[in-house]
């Protein structure tokens, strides 16, 4: 019902399910005691539990695998070998315990394979956050001239405008519209945006690299563009009207 009924919704964000997962959680919890307490479905909850096992395991051996694929991110090893040593010992003991026929503590040690990857993430915090959000892009931009609006792409559009608490303009050449409760100016042509950035004289921007990109190729005559930062996918910059 939930999926259903937000299908219809022009703006589709995470947040809207959350009601969702307690009732997930107590459907889960009551389908589990059911398949621990119903003996005629004993092999399918030892299956499933080891089925799990297993994933946590596999999981655990590829943190440190993939490591090369993402060392960008995350350089520091310690959050990566404690994730890894946590799932690894958590899967094996709860294969053993399954092995004994502990069933339900093997689901319990299961169950806090989900803690440690939120504390992993806690962990991590500091490095994937440049990569994920413009919180550490907005210190670079000025506090004064509240009056003008910030330049910034689609995906960082509510992020920015609620960490500055400034209106932005969403730059989108050959795109369109998209729903948003805040009145938003969005820029689908280079026409308009350079009315956009000579009417403003000064604009600071946010943007992902297509749109620095796009930024770079206006006429050097016109703009002066200057990079302020580059944090993680995020390009922090400085556009003058020259004239």
């Amino acid at each position: 019902v939930v999926f259903v009924t937000f299908q219809f919704a022009h703006s589709k964000l995470a947040s809207y399910i959350l009601p969702l997962f307690p009732a997930v959680a107590l459907i889960t919890g009551s389908l589990i005691i059911d398949m621990i307490e119903k003996k005629y479905v004993n092999r399918l909850s030892k299956v499933f539990t080891a089925s799990v096992a297993i994933f946590i395991i596999a999981l655990g051996c590829v943190v440190p695998a993939a490591f090369p694929f993402y060392k960008k991110y995350v350089p520091d090893l310690l959050p990566l070998f404690f994730t890894s040593a946590s799932l690894l010992t958590l899967g094996v003991v709860s294969l053993i315990l399954l092995l004994k026929e502990k069933i339900l503590k093997s689901l319990l040690v299961l169950g806090i394979a989900p803690i440690v990857l939120l504390w992993s993430l806690f962990l991590i915090k500091s490095d994937i956050q440049p990569y994920i959000s413009t919180i550490d892009s907005v210190q670079y931009l000025p506090s004064g001239n509240a009056a003008a609006t910030l330049l910034t792409s689609k995906p960082y559009a509510r992020g920015l405008r609620y960490f500055t608490d400034r209106n932005v303009t969403v730059l989108d050449i050959n795109g369109g519209n998209y729903f948003s409760p805040h009145p938003i100016n969005i820029l689908t042509s280079q026409e308009q945006l350079k009315n956009y950035l000579k009417e403003q004289k000064i604009t600071y921007a946010v943007l992902k690299k297509s749109g620095f990109k796009t930024i770079s190729e206006l006429s050097a005559k016109e703009f002066r563009i200057t990079l302020l930062k580059l944090i993680g996918y995020n390009y922090v910059i400085k556009i003058e009207a020259l004239s």
